[in-house]
């Protein structure tokens, strides 16, 4: 769990109070979905406490290992996000972008496993040229290339290839 102890915060108004974590993320199902997180994930937040709010600033950084969208092979993935929150005693008030607090602890587990599934990409990729998969026998076309028709019609669009070519007999 990702703990701040707010009171040191409120102690000192004004004033910044650094909080760094080194940990790694809790097995949550939407990141277990998405890959596995390598190593721990740095943490760096700022807590300003002033005028009754808590002014939350950091980042987040690490490493995160999944499958590449195109071929299928493992890729690693550096992400690094920021945090940016405010937070309130008894509730946002008239700031719908406050978050309430109770006591003198906030845990940021569910705001960072938010940002690091937001900084990672949709379709992570091992490389941005990366060829993918061969659609007929399903050989890495990073690693070799195959023995298919690259220029293979579909049967069930052969009629097709018909219409826009009245002039051929069948397309191949």
């Amino acid at each position: 769990m990702f703990r701040l102890d707010l009171g040191t915060a409120r102690d000192r108004p004004g004033q910044p109070v650094t909080f760094e974590f080194r940990k790694k993320l809790p097995g949550i199902e939407q990141l277990e979905e998405a890959g596995t997180a390598v190593g721990p994930v740095e943490v760096a937040v700022t807590i300003t406490y002033l005028e009754g709010l808590y002014w939350l600033e950091g980042t987040v950084d690490g490493r995160f290992v999944t499958d590449c969208a195109r071929c299928l092979e493992r890729v690693e993935i550096r992400f690094g996000t920021k945090l940016a929150e405010k937070y309130a005693r008894g509730g946002p008030g008239a700031d719908t972008e406050v978050m309430p607090v109770e006591g003198d602890f906030i845990d940021l587990t569910e705001k960072i496993v938010e940002s690091v599934l937001l900084a990672l990409p949709m379709k992570p990729l091992c490389s941005p040229d990366c060829l993918g998969l061969c659609a007929e026998c399903g050989q890495v076309l990073n690693k070799a290339a195959c023995d298919c028709r690259p220029d293979g019609i579909d049967p069930r669009l052969a009629e097709l290839g018909r219409l826009l070519n009245p002039d051929k007999k069948g397309v191949e």
